[in-house]
């Protein structure tokens, strides 16, 4: 009988201590599945958690906390957002967006529309599809396209080095 209830709450926090970032994530998707003001607090420190990961479920274990909403949700989701911004995954910061997209006020929005700035096209798109979807306003052009990493000629002189490598005539 106590799984869903605080009475979980001090094996959640063992298990949201964990080595492995997989029992941490589990650990932290279960709490934010506790309405309790423990349970609450696990969630929102696992989102300084080291793995992109566990801070992703955290962020959206707290994104899909029900009502009532505190009124520094949206400002503590723009932080994580910000905290995940030197992740090579991507995962944390959309989950993030798609928490403040569920919340519909003013301040989420805005926290969204900043979004529209990163430095990953996946990113900037999806913050443009949410604007469109939950606030039906269109971002799209703000949304730049997928940046290449190197030009034409950069390209194909890498191409014509390996070929020389490996004596292929190009």
């Amino acid at each position: 009988g106590a799984i869903g209830t605080a009475e979980v709450e001090p094996d959640l926090a063992r298990l949201a201590a964990d080595a492995d970032p997989r029992v941490r994530s589990a650990a932290i998707e279960a709490a934010g599945k506790i309405k309790s003001a423990g349970a609450a607090a696990l969630v929102t420190r696992a989102i300084e958690d080291v793995d992109p990961y566990v801070h992703a479920t955290a962020i959206e274990a707290l994104g899909g906390r029900a009502a009532p909403v505190p009124d520094e949700l949206p400002h503590q989701l723009g932080e994580a957002y910000r905290r995940a911004m030197d992740d090579t995954p991507n995962d944390a910061r959309l989950a993030a967006l798609a928490a403040m997209a569920k919340l519909g006020s003013d301040a989420a929005r805005e926290e969204i529309e900043k979004a529209l700035d990163d430095r990953d096209y996946l990113v900037r798109r999806r913050a443009a599809e949410l604007l469109r979807d939950a606030f039906k306003q269109d971002r799209f052009a703000r949304v730049r396209g997928p940046v290449p990493s190197r030009t034409d000629e950069e390209y194909l002189e890498a191409v014509r080095q390996i070929c020389d490598e490996f004596h292929v005539p190009l």
